[in-house]
């Protein structure tokens, strides 16, 4: 997962799980740690996380969200970029404006599993 910053005060940062449990953290702006952490999870976190992938059916959204049901688009989201390779199957998706609110959820259990906030805030 990716998140890139905004014209605000937008935390941007990067993760990035293995299979074997390594967690590369890159922090770059606007958040409590900046720089690269490496880290180990279970296996049970791991699992946790893929499930949270499976309940949204992450497979079956669009490749990006960035307009409006009306073609309207914005400026200045910060946008997100989540990515699964699973059974051999690869996905990503983009969510700058308009993800519907599962995306989000995702976006925010991962942060909460893999334990992130310890890098992310306050400032």
């Amino acid at each position: 997962m990716e998140r890139e910053t905004c014209f605000g005060d937008c935390p941007a940062y990067s993760v990035q799980v293995y299979s074997d449990g390594t967690v590369i953290y890159v922090g770059k702006v606007n958040v409590k740690e900046i720089g690269e952490k490496r880290f180990k999870i279970s296996q049970e976190t791991i699992q946790a996380v893929i499930k949270e992938f499976q309940r949204i059916n992450y497979f079956s959204l669009k490749d990006r969200y960035d307009v409006d049901e009306t073609g309207m688009s914005v400026t200045d989201q910060p946008t997100t970029t989540t990515s699964i390779c699973l059974g051999g199957k690869r996905k990503r998706v983009v969510d700058y404006y308009f993800a519907p609110k599962e995306l989000v959820q995702l976006e925010d259990r991962i942060d909460s599993l893999l334990g992130l906030y310890q890098f992310l805030g306050p400032l």
